[in-house]
């Protein structure tokens, strides 16, 4: 006879089932197998199943897909239709993290037709940081049919958190990107007084008075020194490899004028910096190249961080690219997510989508009077709240 725990667990017939991506997603042979003998060997006709996946394939495939290029998910839905469907096995679910944030694509009644849709959810709240919702259109996501049998599915999306418009307005956190990342200056400051050192060398220790003088003074320097085009030549393939390499378009464009961007600044701080300190230093030499550099380094410091952060902000609110760099600048360590999920005696699955808007900022160690298991609770209260109405399946 069976236990209570194993009847109900007979009765309800779910299954939890974790996959391992490899590189780009790929699920290798030994786990397409290994999911092939539990199908075969333990799940019945009718069974369900809720699948873990380590990141959100469907929307990296459909990222790609918008720029021309191939991001595979056909090894999901082999594993979805052959080594489950075939079997009268439906995956129900599929939840994943990755992204930190929440987001929720339902299977659109045309494509689920008189079946139940299926629910495709990333909830990675528990990141260190916060990811946007809002960088790319992934409103409608389109599933190819990789098999004869298959159908294409489309998958619209049902809720996000935080929504779209709230997560354009964070974006704006990165105006203040020196703020947030006052370390961060010393990478442009090091590049300015750099440049504005070797150009200076390559003039012969020419003080223009104005930037118009200063302007061929600097083309003159490049034109008889190499090696000052071989550096500023570095500058810019080191922007273009920093850039968002999803897109190559705007790997190119963009980099090319996050480089120029800091170029007409390095310019005119190297040369404000330089008369300035000619028109307030009667000496010349090295005490009046030491003020220049200094003042060449600090404004580097302060408006070469301006610019990534202006930079940051144009490429993830304009053109959708550079989620991961801009929002991870910014810091934002609260609008954490979970799930819960209930499957009652009838075999109903529910899951509770729960955010905490803020997370406490102090903590203390756990007294006598706390009723917690944890060593530490937080010195204000969490307030839990759901992001959208419960998801019932089956």
């Amino acid at each position: 006879m069976l236990s209570d725990r194993q009847a109900l667990l007979t009765l309800h017939r779910w299954w939890l089932v974790g996959s391992d991506g490899q590189l780009q997603s790929d699920l290798d042979v030994p786990q397409m197998e290994h999911f092939r003998d539990l199908a075969e060997r333990y799940m019945q006709a009718g069974d369900r199943v809720i699948l873990c996946l380590s990141l959100p394939v469907w929307i990296y495939a459909q990222k790609y897909r918008s720029m021309g290029r191939v991001f595979d998910e056909t090894d999901l839905i082999y594993l979805r239709e052959e080594v489950f469907a075939r079997r009268g096995i439906d995956v129900k679910v599929y939840l994943t993290g990755d992204l930190h944030h929440y987001r929720r694509h339902q299977e659109t009644a045309a494509s689920a037709g008189s079946g139940e849709p299926v629910q495709k959810i990333t909830a990675g709240g528990g990141g260190a940081f916060l990811h946007p919702t809002h960088e790319e259109d992934v409103s409608l996501l389109k599933e190819e049919a990789v098999t004869e049998d298959a159908r294409a599915r489309e998958f619209e999306v049902k809720a996000t958190y935080p929504d779209m418009a709230r997560s354009a307005r964070l974006a704006y956190g990165n105006l203040v990107f020196l703020l947030k990342n006052p370390r961060f200056g010393i990478v442009p400051a090091t590049m300015y007084l750099m440049t504005a050192w070797l150009v200076g060398a390559a003039s012969g220790g020419a003080t223009p008075s104005n930037p118009w003088r200063a302007l061929r003074v600097t083309l003159d320097a490049f034109s008889t020194h190499p090696g000052l085009a071989l550096w500023c030549g570095a500058i810019v393939v080191g922007f273009l490899a920093a850039t968002d390499t999803h897109s190559r378009a705007y790997r190119v464009i963009g980099g090319l004028a996050h480089s120029a961007a800091h170029f007409v600044a390095n310019f005119y701080i190297g040369w404000g910096a330089l008369d300035l300190a000619t028109r307030f230093m009667h000496t010349e030499g090295i005490a009046r190249a030491t003020v220049a550099g200094l003042g060449t380094f600090v404004g580097g410091w302060i408006v070469g961080s301006v610019v990534v952060g202006l930079y940051l902000l144009v490429s993830v609110n304009v053109f959708g690219r550079h989620s991961e760099e801009a929002f991870s600048a910014l810091r934002i360590e609260d609008f954490k997510n979970f799930l819960r999920l209930h499957i009652d005696r009838d075999g109903h699955l529910t899951i509770w989508p729960v955010k905490i808007e803020r997370v406490p900022r102090r903590w203390r160690r756990r007294g006598p009077s706390d009723r917690t298991m944890s060593h530490v609770v937080p010195e204000e209260p969490l307030v839990p709240a759901l992001i959208e109405p419960p998801i019932q399946v089956g």
